[in-house]
């Protein structure tokens, strides 16, 4: 596994930030990362490919209980996941209200940032179309979601300082 942060790194880190979790069990450390039963597309063509370049292992996405209506995953307790997110600074346990953007990505370069921004999006963003004047459901807005005011603080100021 490549220590080194790269873009395919940054993307991981990004998507952890939005639906992924660490956490300790009595026998092991686990790393999930979940979205929605409609998602397993995205798990099969994207989080997985993604992680098989990082990790050099396979890993096959799986459909998890919990949440409102279930939902589709995955989750490991390979140690080099779980190292590799305790290695980029991350700590087991409850994120939601503290989660913030890592300085290393910050002090990064543009592709790095991007590819942060994009596996956040990914996770925790949207696309939507409101209406025009003539009530045409045609006006793009980007959204993003977080619990975390200084994640909110945090990429703010990233998508300002990473101009396009």
């Amino acid at each position: 596994m490549d220590k080194r942060l790269n873009p395919k790194i940054s993307e991981l880190i990004g998507t952890h930030r939005g639906n992924g979790t660490l956490y300790k069990t009595d026998w092991s450390l686990v790393w999930e990362l979940r979205g929605s039963l409609k998602e397993k597309e995205y798990y099969y063509k994207n989080i997985v490919p993604l992680m098989i370049s990082i990790f050099k292992t396979k890993f096959t996405p799986k459909f998890r209980s919990g949440g409102k209506n279930d939902c589709f995953g995955i989750q490991t307790s390979k140690k080099k996941v779980t190292s590799f997110f305790i290695n980029y600074g991350f700590n087991p346990g409850r994120k939601t209200n503290t989660i913030k953007i890592p300085e290393f990505i910050k002090k990064s370069n543009k592709k790095i940032k991007l590819a942060f921004i994009r596996g956040y999006f990914d996770t925790d963003g949207c696309l939507r179309f409101d209406k025009n004047k003539k009530g045409v459901h045609n006006y793009p807005k980007i959204e993003f979601t977080s619990a975390s005011k200084q994640m909110i603080i945090d990429l703010t100021n990233l998508l300002k300082k990473t101009r396009l």
